[in-house]
């Protein structure tokens, strides 16, 4: 047998008579303990030569979960351990029956199981400390209430009496067995203090011992503000810009009102109420100590804007809010020019008749951009009367040139036809067939040659 396997075999040996021999041996401090406390576990085995040994703990709850620790691999490395062995401290959670076992391993070799250790859980007792600082104020101030508890997590009720008798529950939350709450006291007398709890599965209710805090008369200290913040308030009858701050004698009556509406450079400010109180803009209230506020609802203005066209979306938006521009057409006509929708400009944006989302944080403008072009229909028009009236100088000019060569006397039938000529310029003027200029300018020519016919059958007469 070489070497190697025989060292091999040896070791085995070795870890065989560790657990055969029982040599891991574990046992609690305490075979019951109550729910909050600790759970000690003593552990020892025989040194069997090995340099590094690890324990890997199994715990069984109540519930039958099983926790590893550590969760994964096994852990830091120890040495063998004296005669007084190693500790291992575990919280008491959860009422019932918790089993321990343990393994031993030398290096990442299992060399030895306990068997389980049992250790009882019972229902605990719950503690709380109540204190309060300070103890002595004024009408107004803020006390804060404080303490600890056992256990470490838990929703306490505080008991609250005012001076007058009534009573009133709050909630504490405790986070690491602390818990704090500030209070503003607002009358005067004594006031008083007690935490309950009612308990839970793990552990029986309790409650605090009573404490006092002394609370003097004074002016009691008021803000009235808005929100947002800076706008007019009125407090019994005067104009306060941006609110104020007061001091009130307990038990007084006072009148508060606010404005319901304001607008200023495409901002507009609605009144919603005061806060907590009343949605009246006027309130009458009894001097307590703390803040009056008026709540108000802003609004940026939209201004959709076009040249031509129907545009819609114009008005008040809340802030945060959408808004969207449209038009009711993207072509509009007016002769002898056509407009075509190109899209929005501003603070829109699109190509569509309905722009994009306009988001409203600020007061914006949205601006329609138009294309102008010219009518095909009128440019079709230009061109048939402009080959008309060439035409018709054209047919001119050839006849009057014909006249002059004939030097033929003034008859009746081209007097005729030029008051013919005269009658269809009419007629294309009121259809619009004809440019006004050009009307003029043949008709004055035509009218001209009238009065050199004339003149030259006056010439021939005489």
């Amino acid at each position: 047998m070489r070497r190697e396997e025989s060292l091999i075999l040896l070791m085995l040996l070795i870890f065989a008579q560790v657990a055969s021999a029982e040599d891991l041996i574990v046992w609690a401090s305490k075979g019951s303990v109550r729910a909050g406390e600790e759970i000690e576990l003593n552990i020892i085995w025989r040194d069997v030569g090995c340099k590094e040994y690890h324990l890997v703990i199994y715990r069984t709850y109540p519930s039958g979960e099983v926790a590893r620790y550590p969760a994964e691999g096994y852990g830091d490395p120890l040495k063998a351990p004296g005669p007084l062995g190693i500790k291992r401290v575990f919280r008491a959670e959860g009422v019932g029956t918790h089993a321990f076992r343990i393994e031993l391993y030398c290096g990442t070799t299992l060399i030895a199981k306990s068997k389980d250790v049992k250790v009882n859980v019972t229902r605990g007792v719950s503690q709380i400390q109540l204190n309060a600082s300070p103890r002595e104020v004024r009408v107004g101030e803020e006390v804060t209430i404080f303490g600890s508890m056992k256990p470490e997590r838990a929703n306490l009720s505080l008991e609250v009496v005012s001076p007058d008798g009534a009573r009133r529950n709050l909630t504490l939350i405790v986070e690491n067995g602390n818990f704090s709450k500030s209070l503003l006291l607002n009358v005067s007398g004594t006031w008083r203090f007690r935490a309950l709890w009612s308990g839970n599965k793990d552990f029986s209710g309790s409650s605090s011992d009573w404490i006092d805090v002394e609370v003097a008369k004074g002016p009691l200290k008021v803000s009235v503000r808005t929100d947002p913040p800076g706008l007019t308030v009125y407090v019994d009858g005067k104009t306060y810009p941006g609110g104020g701050d007061f001091e009130w004698e307990e038990g007084s009556i006072h009148s508060l009102s606010a404005d319901a509406q304001r607008t200023e450079d495409g901002r507009r400010y609605v009144f919603k109420g005061w806060r907590g109180l009343s949605n009246s803009t006027s309130i009458s209230v009894r001097a307590e100590p703390g803040s009056y506020v008026a709540e108000y609802r802003v609004q940026y203005y939209l201004n959709v804007a076009s040249e031509f066209g129907e545009a819609e979306g114009s008005g008040w938006y809340d802030v945060g809010s959408y808004a969207r521009a449209k038009l009711k057409t993207g072509r509009v006509e007016e002769f002898p020019w056509v407009y075509v929708f190109k899209g929005w400009g501003g603070d829109a944006d699109g190509t569509e008749l309905l722009s994009n989302p306009i988001l409203m944080d600020r007061p914006k403008v949205a601006l329609a951009k138009w294309e102008r072009t010219l009518n095909p229909l009128y440019i079709v028009t230009i061109a048939s009367v402009s080959l008309a009236v060439i035409f018709g100088l054209t047919t001119l000019y050839l006849s009057l040139k014909y006249r002059a060569r004939r030097e033929k006397k003034p008859s009746d039938e081209r007097v005729r036809r030029i008051r013919e000529k005269i009658s269809k310029l009419e007629e294309m003027r009121r259809r619009g067939e004809i440019p006004e200029g050009v009307y003029m300018r043949l008709k004055r020519e035509y009218m001209m040659e009238l009065r050199r016919i004339k003149e030259r059958g006056r010439e021939g007469r005489g």
